[in-house]
């Protein structure tokens, strides 16, 4: 793998990473300023979200009160030129429902050499919606 390659994988894995541990500042220093991230049609959460501000405000502010448990697992990182693709597992308890889910996703990343600059999430929202009792 070239470095060109390792280099926006490297900065996925901390930026997951920080996630995990709720390191926001984290995942934020791997985003560009005005990162387009694009939800899943029918999720909980409609986007897009424009910039790291509306990402926390739209939604991981929502996904820390509303959800007891919110683990988005990588599992596979796949690069290919300026886009990394994720292959994801989520596992989650909303804290309204007491609901439990686990569902498999992919993430798009696309990226500008630094930072990231969009992001679409895929998934079956079927599942979050249920587990949110929407």
């Amino acid at each position: 793998m070239t470095t060109s390659l390792t280099a926006p994988v490297t900065l996925l894995r901390e930026a997951y990473d920080g996630f995990a541990r709720g390191d926001l500042p984290a995942v934020f220093g791997a985003m560009s300023p005005d990162i387009r991230w694009t939800e899943p049609v029918g999720s909980v959460y409609p986007g897009p979200f424009t910039g790291p501000q509306e990402v926390v405000d739209g939604l991981f502010s929502r996904l820390a009160t509303e959800w007891t448990a919110f683990v988005v697992t990588p599992e596979r990182f796949l690069p290919s030129g300026s886009t990394v693709v994720v292959n994801v597992r989520y596992e989650v308890t909303h804290a309204g429902t007491g609901r439990s889910a686990a569902v498999r996703g992919v993430h798009v990343w696309e990226s500008d050499g630094e930072r990231f600059t969009a992001f679409e999430g895929f998934l079956d929202t079927h599942v979050l919606r249920v587990a949110a009792g929407v």
